[in-house]
């Protein structure tokens, strides 16, 4: 598992996004849309907890490699884009439809992948809780405040790509 603590800084002093894919370039990409993935996280945490004081989480968790999977995944549906991953902006959704009746997706962050490109296409990244969290093996007085201090997120995601224009082929 992976913990986000609060707080985060991220300094790109390179531009990355310019780069061709080889093995040691790709994998410089994916760490640096994983780190943008993660300060949104953090940033979406720390929003939380301005909004509800007292039942914030104060950590999330999430399963190992999974942020350097979905950045993979995302660089992988941005290989077929005019712009590449410069065009993408991302926007994070978290779907807490399993533990609550209906359908409670809320979008929590965006990432915009490159300042100064326009945007050419959409990335919908949607997470889940983890279900079968060790909170659930509490009793229930404590997991009113287990779930109050941690946050798990399922290795469940998913990404929907949007077009944001029609190509003329």
């Amino acid at each position: 598992m992976e913990v986000l603590p609060l707080p985060v800084s991220v300094d790109f002093t390179e531009d990355v996004w310019s780069l061709s894919m080889d093995d040691s370039e790709e994998q410089v990409a994916r760490d640096i849309l994983a780190e943008l993935i993660t300060g949104e996280l953090r940033q979406a945490l720390a929003r939380y907890r301005h909004l509800q004081q007292q039942k914030s989480p104060s950590e999330i968790l999430l399963p190992a490699g999974i942020l350097q999977t979905i950045a993979s995944d995302i660089l992988r549906a941005s290989s077929d884009e005019p712009c590449g991953i410069r065009g993408c902006v991302i926007y994070i959704d978290f779907d807490e439809s399993q533990r609550k009746c209906g359908s409670e997706t809320q979008r929590i962050g965006m990432v915009k992948c490159h300042p100064y490109t326009v945007n050419t296409f959409e990335i919908y990244l949607t997470l889940r809780p983890h279900s079968s969290s060790w909170t659930s093996k509490l009793p229930l007085f404590l997991q009113n405040l287990a779930h109050r201090s941690t946050m798990v997120i399922s290795s469940d995601y998913s990404l929907s790509k949007r077009k944001l224009f029609r190509s003329s082929h």
